[in-house]
C-alpha cells in the first residue's frame, strides 16, 4: 500500500515511515499541503496520514476537506480542535501520543469505511 504522511514535524514524518514501512507499506512524506498535493498530482495513494496544524498553507481539516473522498484518510493530531474538525468530516482521527495499534486500527477504519462507500456505491447502480 502507498501511503503519503503529511505533517510539518519532520520527526512524526520519519516515524510513521519508520511503523508503516514495518508493515511493509511504501510511505512518502510531505511538510506541508501544497507539496502533498503536487505529490497527490503525480501519482495515487491509497491513503493518507494527516496532522491537524500545519505550518504554513492548508491546515490538516482543510486539505481534507478540498480532497473530499477521494483518498482514504487517517488524522494523527495532537490538536483538539484539528480533531474535532477532522470528526466532523467523518475522518477517523487518532490523537498524539498513540500506540502502533491505535494506528493501525484506525488505518483498518478508514480503508474499511472506504471499500463500504464503494460498494453502497456499486448497489446503488444496480
Amino acid at each position: 500500500m502507498r501511503v503519503l504522511c503529511i505533517d510539518d514535524d519532520p520527526t512524526m514524518c520519519q516515524l510513521l515511515a519508520d511503523i508503516l514501512g514495518g508493515f511493509g507499506h511504501t510511505v512518502c512524506t510531505a511538510p506541508d499541503a501544497e507539496t502533498a498535493l503536487a505529490f497527490l498530482e503525480l501519482e495515487p495513494f491509497d491513503l493518507l496520514c494527516l496532522d491537524g496544524r500545519l505550518s504554513s498553507g492548508l491546515s490538516g481539516p482543510a486539505l481534507a476537506a478540498r480532497l473530499g473522498d477521494s483518498v482514504p484518510i487517517v488524522a494523527v493530531t495532537g490538536d483538539n480542535t484539528s480533531a474535532r474538525e477532522f470528526r466532523q468530516l467523518g475522518i477517523e482521527t487518532i490523537t498524539k501520543p498513540f500506540s502502533v495499534p491505535e494506528l493501525m486500527g484506525a488505518i483498518d477504519v478508514a480503508l474499511g469505511m472506504e471499500v463500504l462507500m464503494c460498494e453502497s456505491s456499486l448497489s446503488m447502480l444496480v
